[in-house]
């Protein structure tokens, strides 16, 4: 039998006692890093590598271009994305992988209508995040007279609505520790707000979860892995301790679909023990998780 294999640091992270990932790429630590690339005199052309501090996109998005009026969407029942971001990096490549994960589903409620609400959370001493353009009150949905610039703008839609989540995940400030838990923790009270919202007719909800699951906090968080071997049997420990304390509960029905999962740049450890993660909260979670 293969013994469990130690959950590694990341590469260039900070390690704590044993082997757990370390957060933050945050801006701070980006700017001490070019800082020191300064000092050291090395090329510009390294320097430059990297990029902006400010983050974000200098072109402003009208959300409302791509959304329904509410005379449109009266009466009518829209499927309801909440998108949950547990963001550990806000690196310009890392806010364009999330956006390229979720830009499928921006495509969908585009095609379809959609109330889309964004929450993210940069680890424990950053909090809950939102977005004022996506917060699950109006109906995402392109609807042209015309069928050719209906398709034009749906695609040039879905392109700004990406840039969005984009400059969200870079503006968003990353703590050293932090996990997934205060926002799987919070899914019920965040479709409550959406449903409870007068003139919101919500049918079915998709809760989309980009995350490493791969928490590095303290003993207080269930999620956490630090010091955890990567096996199925210890995944299931921490999963199962979360809903026995009532960290987690299911939401039912829900669809929860986890996205970028082994998108990270993790050791083979952290990408085994992500999986055993991921399939045991779907035991538990949903009746409809993948």
């Amino acid at each position: 039998m293969t013994p469990p294999r130690s959950v590694a640091p990341r590469p260039g992270r900070a390690a704590r006692d044993v082997a757990a990932p370390a957060r933050g790429r945050a801006r701070p630590g980006r700017a001490r890093r070019c800082a020191a690339l300064a000092a050291a005199l090395v090329s510009l052309a390294a320097a430059a590598a990297c990029g902006p501090l400010g983050g974000g996109s200098s072109k402003a998005v009208n959300c409302g271009d791509y959304q329904l009026s509410a005379a449109k969407a009266k009466n009518q029942t829209f499927p309801v994305l909440l998108v949950d971001l547990d963001v550990d990096d806000n690196s310009p490549d890392a806010a364009s992988r999330i956006g390229a994960k979720l830009r499928p589903y921006l495509d969908t409620a585009l095609r379809q209508g959609s109330y889309i609400r964004l929450v993210g959370s940069g680890g424990q001493d950053s909090g809950l995040s939102y977005s004022d353009c996506f917060t699950g009150q109006q109906v995402f949905k392109v609807v042209r007279n015309n069928s050719t610039r209906e398709e034009k703008d749906r695609v040039r839609g879905v392109a700004a609505l990406t840039t969005q989540i984009s400059d969200f995940v870079r503006k968003t400030s990353v703590s050293q520790t932090g996990g997934v838990t205060s926002l799987l923790a919070g899914v019920p009270r965040e479709v409550d707000t959406i449903t409870g919202t007068p003139g919101v007719h919500a049918g079915a909800v998709t809760v989309l979860v980009w995350s490493s699951l791969l928490a590095n906090s303290t003993d207080a968080d269930c999620m956490n892995v630090v010091g955890k071997q990567a096996s199925p049997t210890i995944a299931e420990a921490i999963v199962r301790r979360c809903f026995s304390t009532n960290q987690l509960t299911s939401v039912g029905s829900d669809k929860v679909r986890f996205v970028g999962v082994n998108d990270h740049p993790e050791t083979a450890p952290q990408q085994d023990m992500a999986r055993y993660l991921e399939n045991e909260l779907c035991r538990r979670l949903s009746n409809d998780c993948a």
